[in-house]
């Protein structure tokens, strides 16, 4: 009798341990109701399946109030830590994808080919007239230029071959012979006669005042006869025609004109020439004839028509083909980082800082916006689709080590409440 009380604090805690353990699996289990005759067996089903929708609302309503919220996911993102972390992914992001050449972007040269010489054959013109509006040929520049190859100090002869040369003399000897020529046919005009008749007159009238008395005479006997006489000046303008015809007075003449040319033009530098022809200077002429062709192009649009037939005659598909091979060339040479450096030389280093900033920036003031969830509506959809086994699983995963220690404790307190029986009934 004595053993089986001692056995009590044992029983106890056996009975404490294991009604603790039924009590908590009697909280998942049994998973659904049972009945008998209809009538709904007690405690079927257990606490937490009966309560399931419950359990779920008030799991979510706390995971969304005091567990995860919006404001704490964007306070997690601000951290220090986490910032430093997007400075660092961005930079080796934008450096993987800056340092790569354009041309690894398999751009699609003959589609672009197409497009742009579709593009300039439509476009061109209007383009380059757009550009060009203000394009005007420097007729003065050219005229100075020209002129410069013009040396002042340089006698005109020095610019003249000894062809040319020659053909200016057989051109002058030519020139003198028909003027020559015209002279003798206009010796035979009355004005001519009148003239010839006036000369020996006074020829006579001075031979008369230097001669004696007696010559004197003579002359002035004569003197009339001449005057009055058509056939003296007739013969003297045959002899005179024949002496303008003379071979060799041809040539002497062609010859005085020649050296005469020589002397006054061909052994002079052109600002003389042009000083005894009184046409100013060599700069004057420039300026002169740089005021005309400035006229004339202006007149007749020389310009427009200078542009008009370049665009006229570029080769468009020559063109796109050229354009798209020195893109070619630019892409396999360059990378991405390179064109920003070019474009955006300041921007370079700032960029990974300047993304992560405005994410940063974005996400807190657009928040409402791109965290437009529900957690609590979130978390019950979740909940939901656990059947029993998987919310007993999360309940016990959590609590594991407290329902263990709920069971033990249930066991003390039986071997407790047994020993305290045993002391009773001693």
């Amino acid at each position: 009798m004595e053993q089986n009380i001692l056995l009590l604090p044992i029983i106890g805690a056996f009975i404490g341990y294991f009604t603790n353990y039924i009590a908590i699996k009697m909280l998942f289990l049994p998973k659904k109701p049972y009945f008998i005759f209809g009538i709904r067996i007690p405690f079927t089903p257990g606490l937490i399946p009966k309560k399931r929708t419950e359990l779920i609302n008030k799991i979510a309503n706390v995971v969304s109030s005091k567990i995860v919220n919006k404001k704490d996911i964007i306070k997690y993102i601000y951290k220090k830590r986490n910032r430093t972390f997007l400075y660092q992914f961005s930079t080796k992001l934008f450096n993987s994808i800056l340092s790569k050449k354009i041309s690894s972007l398999n751009i699609n040269y003959d589609k672009i080919e197409t497009t742009l010489t579709k593009f300039l054959e439509n476009n061109l013109k209007e383009l380059a007239k757009e550009h060009l509006k203000n394009f005007k040929i420097d007729i003065d520049y050219i005229t100075y230029n020209a002129f410069l190859t013009i040396d002042k100090n340089k006698k005109i002869e020095e610019y003249l071959s000894k062809e040319q040369k020659e053909q200016i003399e057989i051109f002058i000897k030519s020139l003198t012979d028909k003027s020559l020529i015209k002279l003798t046919d206009t010796m035979d005009s009355q004005e001519t006669k009148q003239l010839i008749k006036i000369k020996i007159k006074k020829a006579l009238e001075k031979y008369s005042d230097d001669s004696n008395i007696l010559m004197a005479s003579i002359i002035g006997m004569i003197s009339p006869l001449i005057e009055d006489s058509e056939t003296i000046p007739n013969i003297i303008i045959e002899e005179l025609k024949s002496v303008l015809t003379d071979d060799t007075i041809k040539e002497k003449t062609a010859d005085s004109v020649i050296k005469s040319v020589k002397q006054e033009i061909l052994n002079r530098n052109p600002d003389y020439v042009l000083e005894k022809l009184n046409l100013g200077s060599l700069e004057n002429i420039r300026k002169l004839l740089t005021k005309k062709l400035d006229e004339l192009a202006t007149n007749l649009s020389f310009n427009d028509k200078i542009i008009n037939s370049t665009i006229d005659n570029i080769d468009k598909e020559k063109l796109a083909k050229n354009i798209i091979s020195l893109i070619k060339k630019a892409a396999d040479s360059y990378t991405f980082y390179d064109i920003l450096k070019i474009t955006k030389p300041d921007i370079v280093d700032k960029l990974p800082s300047m993304a992560v900033n405005n994410l940063l920036f974005v996400l807190k003031k657009e928040s409402d916006m791109i965290f437009n969830f529900d957690i609590s509506k979130i978390a019950k959809e979740k909940l939901e689709k656990f059947d029993i086994s998987e919310i007993e699983d999360v309940v016990l995963n959590i609590s594991k080590d407290q329902f263990k220690y709920i069971n033990i404790f249930g066991g003390i307190l039986g071997f407790v409440i047994g020993s305290i029986e045993v002391l009773i009934r001693f």
